[in-house]
């Protein structure tokens, strides 16, 4: 399961991007108080791509546009 997670914009932003792109996976705002997905996963900048197993076991953590992220995800649905 992909999911995109926003921090920074509006939910009328954040829609306008998703249908802008195309982008049919699930999207959140990340608006909480306290605990925010950020905080929790220790996001220092953007994009952070974190790539979890079913047990929420992070197996890769990549900032920003590098073919790392894309060879682990390639690395795991080819098996």
């Amino acid at each position: 399961m992909l999911v995109g997670v926003n921090n920074g914009d509006t939910k009328e932003k954040l829609l306008s991007f998703v249908k802008e792109k195309g982008y049919t996976w699930t999207q959140v705002l990340d608006k909480q108080e306290g605990k925010t997905f950020s905080t929790v996963f220790n996001v220092n900048g953007y994009p952070t791509k974190i790539i979890l197993d079913p047990k929420g076991e992070i197996l890769g953590k990549y900032l920003g546009t590098t073919p790392d992220f894309f060879d682990k995800i390639h690395q795991l649905f080819d098996k």
